[in-house]
């Protein structure tokens, strides 16, 4: 399910998903807990970002839902190939 998760946050890019969304698209259903969304994302910031407290990738957005921020992903990729 994180693989899941995390391919569809990456197809959304910048794009607030809300919780109902993400249960919809992901597991397929509405009656998913918030609580099983929170350990997945949790997991995924562990194993993805420098700092899972301080995400640069996903990130909440309180009261809405997740985004996947690829900003930083850009960012790196043209400090890599001499464009900043």
């Amino acid at each position: 399910m994180e693989y899941k998760l995390l391919a569809y946050l990456i197809e959304n890019p910048n794009k607030i998903l809300s919780k109902d969304e993400i249960f919809e698209a992901v597991w397929e259903d509405s009656f998913t807990q918030d609580g099983t969304l929170n350990v997945h994302i949790h997991h995924l910031r562990e194993k993805l970002e420098n700092d899972p407290k301080d995400p640069d990738y996903i990130k909440t957005v309180w009261g809405r839902g997740y985004i996947f921020d690829d900003k930083t992903r850009l960012a790196t990729e043209n400090q890599d190939e001499g464009r900043i």
